[in-house]
């Protein structure tokens, strides 16, 4: 009787090389990953959420400045509404 053929080892979901048994391997929703390509792949996201972070907080301070700039206006404008020094 022929013995049935091995399966084939896993591909990493990452790099498409095949997880060679006995070799340290992650899952991640079911795909399998070697331990090297979890962690390059996982750099490059916190890379990108912090790059992400910078521009939001960038966006935040100059949305900060332009609220400051129209509170400041509005302020002067309702004082010369007050003092009858009306502005189109």
């Amino acid at each position: 009787m022929i013995p049935a053929p091995e399966p084939p080892d896993p591909d990493c979901a990452a790099c498409s090389k095949p997880i060679l048994s006995g070799r340290l391997c992650l899952v991640q929703h079911g795909e399998l990953y070697h331990h090297r390509c979890m962690s390059r792949t996982l750099e490059l996201k916190v890379a990108e959420e912090q790059e992400r972070a910078v521009e939001a907080k960038t966006r935040a301070a100059e949305a900060m400045d332009r609220a400051a700039r129209l509170i400041e206006e509005a302020k002067r404008r309702r004082a010369q509404w007050r003092d009858g020094k009306r502005t189109p």
